[in-house]
């Protein structure tokens, strides 16, 4: 009969010679690992798993960025040492233009280049600009001299930074080429184009040669307004001491007078309209002036015939000055400027006209009334002129007393 089968579970012998590497992970001292076996022993170290966060510190790690990403930034991405920068792609010609002609007009009121110079450096024009060239001569075809000085300022003043030879030759021959539609906008425009190439070789924009050695210098040429361009041109760089007298081709206007003429120019146009009465006179003479960017002495001159006339000519002033800036020849600024001037002389003023004070503080209510000024300028006006007053109009000896 066969021996009972032994049911009894049967102990794994323990194997002999020394622990495997494995062994080491539930071995402490000799004593077996309180979790038992190595698969039980958490890897993860704070880790997580599957949709966790990760460890502490992950999160400052190099990751690789997804292109894709919505929120995906190119200069952040230094993957292999890589580094990527922006492309600046040439404006169009249409694109110059419509870019230029706002900058090149508010230029004509300031009278500051800086801003047209900066604007330009930060497009970029590809091979294209001689477009800024042409855009800058187009708008000072049919200005006034004193806006064509400005022009040719201007051209100077962006040669070698924005413009060089070439752009300013291939500018002129477009321009050369444009004549005859020119003409019907500006009748004149071949005799004013060959002032303007004389004034950019004065300059040293411009090389003689483009005159020189162009075909039309020769006289025999299809196209007579090319013909009379260049033949203006050669006359005026061939002349004695040429180069001297094309500093002044455009006249000696605003932008080139003493700040002392430039008022007596003012006094003498402000006289005549005292007797003439005639608002668009003084538009024309002072834009024939050519000093936008002294505008704002106008508006003082005109403060003071004011101060030391009476009702009419109060009421005069008030009538040019709301022309002027109706019209758009004067701006806010400029209007702000001539009334804090005279507020902040007003304590000097009241020396010689006692009721000095009363008569700028009607006045500016006036102007106010008419729309000349708002209420904002009038009020930033008196802030930073003076705030004091003389009560002298009060027989108290000049006493000082602070505004109110």
């Amino acid at each position: 009969m066969d021996a009972a089968k032994d049911t009894r579970p049967i102990s794994p012998s323990k194997p002999s010679g020394p622990p495997d590497k494995a062994d080491h992970h539930h071995l402490k001292g000799g004593h077996a690992h309180p979790k038992g076996n190595r698969r039980h022993v958490n890897l993860k170290k704070g880790g997580g798993g599957k949709g966790s966060w990760g460890r502490p510190g992950d999160e400052l790690r190099d990751l690789h960025q997804d292109h894709d990403d919505p929120s995906y930034d190119p200069t952040e991405d230094d993957q292999d040492g890589v580094k990527l920068s922006e492309t600046a792609y040439p404006l169009e010609p249409a694109e110059i233009k419509n870019l230029l002609e706002p900058l090149v007009k508010e230029y004509f009121d300031t009278g500051d280049s800086n801003e047209v110079l900066l604007a330009c450096k930060n497009v970029s024009f590809g091979d294209r600009a001689d477009v800024v060239c042409e855009v800058i001569v187009r708008l000072g075809l049919d200005r006034t001299d004193a806006e064509r000085e400005l022009c040719s300022n201007l051209i100077s003043d962006l040669y070698s930074v924005i413009l060089h030879e070439n752009d300013i030759e291939r500018a002129f021959a477009l321009l050369l080429a444009d004549i005859s539609d020119l003409k019907l906008d500006t009748p004149d425009a071949a005799d004013i184009l060959g002032r303007f190439m004389a004034r950019a070789v004065a300059d040293d924009c411009l090389a003689p040669a483009f005159i020189n050695n162009h075909p039309a210098s020769a006289g025999d040429f299809p196209n007579p307004g090319v013909r009379a361009a260049i033949k203006k041109a050669h006359t005026l760089i061939s002349m004695s001491h040429g180069m001297a007298r094309l500093e002044q081709i455009w006249g000696v206007h605003g932008v080139l007078k003493p700040v002392r003429a430039l008022v007596n120019d003012i006094h003498a146009i402000l006289d005549e309209y005292s007797n003439a009465e005639d608002c668009e006179e003084v538009h024309r003479s002072l834009q024939q002036l050519g000093v936008p960017h002294f505008h704002h002495e106008v508006v003082y001159e005109a403060i003071q015939i004011v101060l030391a006339g009476g009702e009419r000519e109060s009421t005069l002033i008030l009538k040019l000055l709301k022309h002027l800036s109706s019209s758009g020849f004067l701006t806010i600024d400029q209007l702000e400027a001539g009334f804090e001037r005279t507020y902040s002389e007003i304590t000097d003023l009241c020396l010689d006209i006692p009721k000095a004070a009363t008569i700028l503080d009607e006045f500016a209510q006036r102007a106010l009334a008419e729309g000349v000024i708002t209420k904002t300028s009038q009020e930033k006006s008196q802030e930073r002129g003076s705030r004091k007053r003389f009560l002298s109009e009060n027989n108290d000896g000049g006493k000082i007393k602070e505004a109110n």
